[in-house]
């Protein structure tokens, strides 16, 4: 799936002030945003920086926890390809711009805390208009709400939520 496969407002996301991203090894989530306001969420594997403004995670690994499960555990392999790919978005952004005024790159526990994802996700939703929800897939919406709900996180959709928190956090419209 690319950017351009997902109806939203295109027009807004051209002029868009902000870009915050959440990396991934094979697809990006993406979320532009145009006067503090979210305009267009979605997958990419390369795109262009419509905005002076950059708002991007970078993966971290975390020493094994009391209470770590087999599911908690990540291949640092997969870690390495998304700071990779975290490098790849931030370097497009500085040769297209000729320097690296305005990017923000947040680790996990900078943005998020160690929140569980569903009460993370939760947060989100709150803080967003009814304008700015629909810029989500409607799959994403239906998803993110039984995931809410104690239901699996099993696709990568969760993932353009996390791009929104990242967004949120930068714009202060929500808190760590």
């Amino acid at each position: 799936m690319k950017l351009s496969d997902i109806p939203s407002n295109l027009d807004a996301a051209t002029r868009a002030e902000l870009l915050s991203c959440d990396p991934g090894k094979e697809l990006s989530a993406v979320a532009y945003w145009l006067r503090g306001q979210l305009v267009h969420v979605g997958f990419t594997k390369g795109f262009v920086f419509p905005g002076p403004e950059l708002a991007i995670e970078v993966p971290q690994i975390y020493p094994k926890g009391v209470g770590e499960t087999k599911a908690d555990r990540i291949d640092p392999n997969d870690l390495i390809d998304v700071a990779y790919s975290a490098g790849v978005i931030a370097g497009m952004r500085q040769a297209s711009r000729g320097k690296t005024y305005g990017t923000k790159i947040y680790r996990p526990r900078e943005w998020k805390k160690q929140v569980p994802k569903h009460i993370n996700h939760h947060r989100i939703m709150q803080r967003l208009t009814l304008e700015e929800i629909a810029c989500l897939p409607p799959e994403t919406v239906e998803r993110i709400a039984v995931a809410i709900n104690g239901g699996p996180y099993s696709w990568q959709g969760h993932n353009l939520l996390d791009a929104v928190g990242i967004g949120l956090v930068y714009l202060k419209r929500i808190r760590p």
